[in-house]
């Protein structure tokens, strides 16, 4: 399913494009009620060009165009009833939004309880368990850097610690990209990763200080990191 609605979405693209590309190029076999007024974008007819830019269409100007074999002029206004491929502009937004449907249903598919009743591993829950334990991690880091009254001494334990996050936890909730999608939406994830990515940040920079000997500016980039990644918790529902 996942397949199909893939090549949906690609055919419903390349046919958006190319009826979105006569928008503005209305046919002159329409009746000149239909054209007259209108405004040249760009040269028409020739070579030499019969007319311009900015050139307005009159009869005689359109009798002259059609006798020189031109179909099509681009216009400056848009008109609906002028588009002649706006039927199948349409018929690719509903194969965009169908195909986006499929692919949405194949991916919660992926991770629906089986027949047996028995639910698969879900990277979903995985990531869930990853932001814990990262949030975790920070809070008792916070809780415990106060009594360790060397510096060096907080900053290797800053380092040692997050290390858990970036080699294994941040890790896992990147890898359940394609699950988080099927549970929270397109919007729902980009909502999380907004969060999620800026605690992260702070983390970052917190290991980096504190490989670099700096626990202040560790420590401070240490507590930026809980607001977001409370709010990536409160999204997920972790």
């Amino acid at each position: 399913m996942k397949l199909i609605g893939s090549l949906v979405v690609i055919a419903s693209l390349v046919f958006g494009t190319l009826s979105a590309a006569t928008a503005y190029l209305p046919k002159l076999s329409l009746a000149d009620e239909r054209l007259l007024g209108l405004t040249l974008n760009a040269p028409a007819g020739g070579p030499p060009p019969l007319a311009g830019p900015g050139d307005t269409l009159t009869p005689e100007l359109l009798a002259t165009l059609r006798a020189d074999g031109v179909e099509r002029v681009r216009v400056k206004e848009f008109a609906f009833d002028r588009w002649s491929h706006a039927w199948w502009f349409a018929l690719a937004v509903l194969g965009l939004t169908a195909g986006g449907v499929t692919i949405k249903q194949a991916a919660r598919m992926q991770y629906a309880p089986s027949a047996a009743g028995e639910r698969r591993e879900s990277p979903a829950s995985a990531a869930r368990d990853a932001l814990a334990r990262i949030r975790e991690i920070a809070r008792s880091l916070a809780d415990e850097l106060p009594s360790i009254r060397d510096e060096h001494d907080r900053c290797r334990t800053i380092v040692h610690r997050l290390d858990e996050v970036q080699r294994q936890h941040s890790l896992t909730i990147v890898e359940a990209k394609p699950a988080l999608i099927a549970a929270l939406g397109m919007g729902g994830f980009a909502e999380f990763m907004d969060h999620f990515s800026a605690g992260e940040r702070n983390l970052n920079r917190a290991w980096s200080a504190a490989a670099d000997n700096h626990a202040p500016e560790a420590e401070r980039s240490l507590a930026a990191a809980h607001e977001p990644l409370d709010k990536a918790a409160e999204r997920l529902g972790a």
